[in-house]
């Protein structure tokens, strides 16, 4: 999704939700640390590839010309990263997935087969058809996608879906990952916030629902939370908020 631009009633801009919720900083430490398997899992495999093909003399030591020796590196990262890399390979299917999901609710064009490779698109294709599987069970009925929405002109939020499940207005989420941590709960609570001040008539009734696709396997995993279970997650959030207003009053020291 593109960045949107928030504004209040008087045509100022407000942060997103995605910025006041920074500053919880909840999740950095979990990135930061797979991103550092990640890199070293790349880089070993950079190094054998780059020394398993380059010329050696008779003694079988490694030519050692820097020239070659970096644009051959250059060129098997850029082969790992593409072709290699596990992680990639899951964002890949998770992307494609999401986008045929997408294309679902609103309606749009699917992404194309052409595109992609078959592995790819038919796990995409697989967990697209998970999430019509699930749809059925509850009843699924689209009310709202993608909606920009802004809180008693403080800030801006854009639910991806709100929606009856089962009858009753609900928070919902589609995520093709691993696990679901604590700031997207926080996340959801936001969402609920900002629906409910922009339609008081008609406010969120039936909780939060989390569909949870993993692209390493078949079938899906179902969460669900009540509608008053994620006080303290709003709570989190509006004290995210007075960090974000702090930060500008001290950075205004400076």
């Amino acid at each position: 999704m593109p960045t949107i631009k928030y504004k209040d009633s008087k045509g100022k801009r407000i942060p997103s939700q995605s910025t006041i919720k920074a500053n919880i900083g909840w999740g950095t430490y979990n990135l930061m640390a797979w991103r550092k398997k990640v890199d070293l899992e790349l880089a070993e495999k950079v190094i054998e590839n780059t020394f398993m093909g380059y010329p050696t003399y008779e003694n079988g030591q490694p030519n050692m010309d820097l020239s070659g020796m970096l644009n051959l590196i250059r060129q098997n990262l850029q082969k790992a990263w593409e072709e290699d890399d596990p992680a990639q390979k899951a964002a890949s299917v998770g992307t494609v997935g999401m986008g045929m999901i997408e294309a679902n609710l609103k309606g749009t064009k699917m992404p194309h087969i052409d595109d992609y490779t078959k592995e790819i698109y038919e796990k995409a294709w697989a967990t697209h058809e998970n999430y019509l599987e699930w749809t059925k069970q509850v009843g699924l009925k689209v009310v709202s996608v993608e909606e920009h929405l802004v809180y008693n002109d403080l800030w801006g939020v854009t639910p991806d879906i709100i929606a009856e499940v089962n009858g009753k207005l609900s928070v919902m989420e589609v995520k093709c990952t691993k696990a679901i941590h604590p700031e997207f709960l926080v996340q959801m609570a936001a969402q609920r916030m900002a629906w409910d001040s922009n339609y008081p008539t008609n406010p969120i009734a039936g909780g939060f629902h989390v569909l949870r696709l993993p692209v390493e396997h078949q079938g899906f995993h179902y969460h669900y939370w009540g509608v008053d279970e994620l006080n303290d997650a709003a709570y989190a959030y509006e004290r995210a908020y007075q960090l974000y207003q702090l930060e500008k009053k001290i950075k205004k020291l400076l």
